[in-house]
Formats: structure tokens, sequence, C-alpha cells
């Protein structure tokens, strides 16, 4: 995924061009690949955790009468996003930081920090450290058998 907003997938055997995603903003991460759910989560510059299927690169979200790009964060998506079990962690330019349920992609939970969310999430067992631009890292925990923050 890059800057022009173009995300590119390769086969990994051969080099050669599997698919094309095209957006009209820019990525802001890397994307997250899920083989086992034929899915990729990529960040950018449109406020949206964008959303394909490996196997062909179309949209992977459906909407009310049209496909959905992805899930929509309160601005810029400013962190790579994170897998913790079923749970895809990632965090935008607003401060807000989201759990997306990874089979729906519908956002489990939020949480408002101080500041624009920078870098990837940290994960360990039960924690989830998060930075933020002004400084501050945040410690989030949750009960291990619930994956809920």
């Amino acid at each position: 995924a890059d800057d022009a907003g173009t995300l590119l997938a390769l086969d990994a055997a051969t080099g050669q061009s599997w698919f094309t995603y095209e957006i009209r903003d820019g990525f802001t991460t890397s994307p997250t690949v899920l083989a086992d759910a034929e899915t990729t989560f990529a960040g950018a510059a449109d406020g949206y955790v964008h959303v394909t299927d490996t196997t062909v690169g179309r949209r992977k979200l459906r909407g009310w009468l049209f496909s959905r790009k992805g899930v929509e964060l309160d601005g810029p998506v400013r962190s790579f996003p994170v897998v913790v079990g079923d749970v895809l962690c990632v965090g935008d330019a607003s401060g807000s930081l989201y759990g997306i349920d990874v089979a729906d992609s519908e956002p489990r939970w939020h949480v408002g920090l101080d500041d624009a969310v920078i870098g990837s999430p940290a994960v360990a067992p039960g924690r989830l450290y998060v930075g933020c631009d002004d400084g501050q890292l945040s410690c989030l925990e949750w009960d291990t058998d619930e994956t809920g923050f």
C-alpha cells in the first residue's frame, strides 16, 4: 500500500501481480493480511480502514445497496492495524483507538485518548500499549476470556 493510493498484491512464489486496489487518497499504513480470513486491512488518509478480499482484491464489505470501502474512523489512520485474537486494533489522528471484529469488520469498542495515536499498538498478554503524539503511552487491559478492553 502506498501514499498514492494503490494497494498491490504479489504472488509470493513468482512475484507477479495478483491484484491492485486503488483509492482516491493515500494509504497511511502497511496492510495487515489475514490469510485464513482471506482479508486485508489497510489504513488510509481518508479516515477508513479499507477491507479487501485477498483472493480478488475487491471491497469485502457490503452495505445497504453497494459495497463499502471499509470501516470509517474519526480521522486519518495513523497506526498500523494489529490483530489481537479476533479483534483488529487501530488508532487515528483524532486520538481514537478502535477494536474491530475481524469476522464482520464491525467496531466492537472505542477508546478516546488525549492526542493522535501514532505507531503500531504493542501487544502483551492481557494488555495493549498505545503511543500518542503528546508523548503519553497508554495501557489498555482486558479479560483474556472476553477479548474486550
